[in-house]
């Protein structure tokens, strides 16, 4: 409404030079606010809150139809939450089923397992930290090496084999 009501003030002040100065205000007002709208919102929450312009979009536009102008104010909010809690489950969901997947077994092929799975913890978060400042980024491959090693040793001293 604000946005209307700003270009709507704009044409009457360009209308009173002249009325194809008002029309053009009111053009350029509606370019700008369908730039910002369609374009810079949904980049700017991508960057501040997590979640891609496209859920953006849909989000606020679902939200509005469905309740309104408080729904379209809570939809980025709301999709934010929502996005954490399915990204949550999906990931516990994998790790409990793979607990439950090694739970009769030795207790140094649990700590293999371990091992392993903090490895794609850490690809998981250079993944989605990829492009940010961050030390632990800088020292991911020193983390992955010596994670390797980690699973190296674990699996000499669970194979009879290997432990010459």
């Amino acid at each position: 409404v604000a946005e209307w009501a700003g270009r709507f003030a704009a044409g009457l002040a360009g209308a009173s030079v002249d009325p194809w100065l008002g029309v053009a205000a009111i053009v350029a007002g509606t370019i700008v606010q369908q730039i910002e709208g369609n374009l810079l919102v949904p980049r700017i929450m991508d960057r501040a809150v997590g979640i891609g312009p496209v859920v953006t979009l849909l989000a606020i536009a679902g939200a509005a139809g469905v309740f309104g102008f408080g729904g379209a104010l809570l939809a980025v909010p709301l999709a934010a939450v929502l996005q954490v809690l399915f990204t949550t489950w999906i990931e516990h969901r994998d790790s409990v089923q793979g607990l439950s997947d090694i739970a009769g077994r030795s207790a140094s092929d649990r700590l293999r397992y371990l091992v392993q799975d903090l490895s794609q913890d850490l690809r998981r978060f250079v993944r989605n930290h990829d492009g940010e400042a961050d030390p632990a980024i800088e020292h991911a491959a020193e983390l992955e090496a010596l994670i390797g090693e980690l699973d190296a040793i674990v699996q000499r001293q669970s194979s009879p084999e290997l432990r010459n």
